[in-house]
């Protein structure tokens, strides 16, 4: 994932698998802040993700959906995966955890 930082709380750049070359996002907001914490999923469009950092586990409470989740390390390398965690939910990824990227 290679970012720019454009705003103080907020990134703008785009997530890919560089094993297969597909796009995970093609907009990645930052949650580095509570706020964007709690708003989460809720204000991004199709095709957009959330960059929760720093982040060891995540929850689906208040999510109305299934989200996939990547963990990745602090170079960005993803350590771990949940696909389609449903609503009301905890996941606490393994490895060595600097975020989580949700995906709808």
């Amino acid at each position: 994932m290679v970012g720019q930082i454009w705003a103080r709380g907020a990134v703008r750049c785009r997530a890919w698998n560089v094993n297969n070359g597909r796009l995970i996002a093609d907009r990645v907001g930052l949650a580095d802040r509570a706020i964007g914490r709690v708003a989460g999923l809720s204000r991004l469009d199709p095709g957009d993700a959330l960059w929760i950092a720093p982040s060891r586990a995540v929850h689906t409470c208040g999510v109305r959906f299934a989200i996939d989740l990547f963990a990745l390390d602090r170079d960005g390398r993803i350590v771990d995966v949940s696909r389609e965690l449903r609503p009301w939910r905890a996941w606490w990824p393994s490895g060595a955890v600097a975020g989580v990227l949700e995906t709808p």
